[in-house]
């Protein structure tokens, strides 16, 4: 079997049907082979990625894509998705579903986690606990029992994004931290980003003062690449520390386990590198025992792959799920929803397991083909 073509679609999501709109896009990789296979991946986006597939392509066809490790070292930017669909193809081929190919799996479900947004872009739109009340209420409808939520507000713009946080800030993060708690209990997980915002001494002072309420995590509390300062924080703090999700390689993340720095990580598997750097980076955190909990803002079609992943790695936690809010997101497979009452069940279809809804899909298909 020999690679014949690489194409390349970006679906838009359009204005987000929350109180503060966006726009998102994901970018879709199809490795067309001689003997009719396709595998499809995903990665992570933009102009500068879909130009640099374009120039790989000279390299990769002709290739075997079901030899993985060397497709690997022949690949640049764009790489994630070219991985993804090569496993999509291997097990299509063998007619076994990806997480056998990897050696098995843990767990038969896969719990998702609902990243909830906040204050700051997409997601609620506003810094009022009450916000975060009514937006908790929401996620438990949806079946979830775990979730995210982002308490960087718009106040801490206004003071320079000096990294520093003052008093009033983190008084507001307690009340609407405590009014997430109040509607799902002490029990139920929930972790809270930070999305790289603050320095050190900001970060311990945010985890101590949130502690109280037995946050899950606190995710990228410092930014994102300077280690000593992760360090810094987790030395000083009983609050589970998350860091990772920029990381493009196991290279990347080396110093990040070895030394402890985080209390788990969130490797992203359209941006190490695929699912073969993805599912090293996790067990590279199993010989530290350190868990996995991964962030993803992808279709169902990367959700489902890295799900098959996940069931593959003793250390996994949760899986990140962004799109709470988009009814459609679901139909972008022929098998949807794929999450049901917030969890994955681990097809046992060849490949990813998952068949496009070629029909939805050309809804929202921005630029690039679908269509061989």
């Amino acid at each position: 079997m020999k690679i014949k073509d690489v194409r390349t679609a970006v679906l838009a999501t359009g204005l987000w049907p929350t109180t503060v709109p966006s726009d998102y896009e994901w970018l879709l990789v199809f490795v067309d082979t001689d003997e009719g296979v396709t595998g499809i991946g995903e990665t992570r986006g933009g102009l500068i990625v879909e130009g640099a597939i374009e120039e790989v392509k000279p390299r990769i066809i002709g290739e075997d894509p079901t030899n993985i490790n060397r497709m690997q070292h022949l690949l640049g930017l764009g790489r994630s998705g070219i991985d993804m669909a090569c496993w999509d193809i291997m097990g299509k081929a063998l007619g076994v579903p990806l997480y056998h190919l990897m050696g098995g799996k843990y767990r038969d479900k896969i719990r998702m986690y609902a990243d909830s947004g906040g204050p700051v872009g997409w997601g609620l739109g506003s810094s009022e606990p009450e916000a975060f009340a009514k937006r908790t209420k929401s996620v438990l409808k949806k079946g979830f029992d775990a979730m995210k939520l982002d308490v960087d507000t718009p106040a801490h713009g206004l003071v320079g994004f000096n990294g520093c946080v003052e008093e009033a800030e983190i008084a507001l993060m307690e009340r609407q931290v405590k009014a997430a708690r109040d509607v799902i209990g002490d029990e139920m997980p929930l972790a809270i980003d930070c999305h790289g915002k603050y320095s050190p001494t900001a970060a311990v002072k945010i985890a101590n003062r949130l502690e109280k309420f037995n946050l899950w995590w606190l995710e990228d509390p410092v930014p994102f690449f300077n280690v000593e300062a992760l360090v810094e924080v987790r030395a000083h703090t009983d609050v589970p520390i998350s860091a990772g999700e920029v990381f493009q390689t196991r290279f990347d993340f080396l110093e990040v386990i070895g030394r402890g720095a985080a209390s788990m990580i969130g490797p992203d598997s359209i941006t190490t590198g695929g699912l073969t750097e993805f599912r090293k980076v996790g067990e590279m955190a199993q010989l530290y025992y350190m868990p996995v909990a991964p962030h993803n803002m992808t279709t169902p079609i990367a959700t489902m792959a890295t799900a098959h992943a996940c069931a593959t790695l003793p250390n996994f936690v949760a899986l990140e799920h962004h799109f709470q809010d988009f009814d459609w997101w679901n139909d972008i497979v022929k098998d949807g929803p794929i999450i049901k009452n917030g969890y994955i069940t681990i097809p046992e279809k060849p490949g990813i397991g998952v068949e496009l809804n070629e029909r939805e899909i050309s809804k929202h298909l921005k630029r690039g083909r679908i269509y061989t």
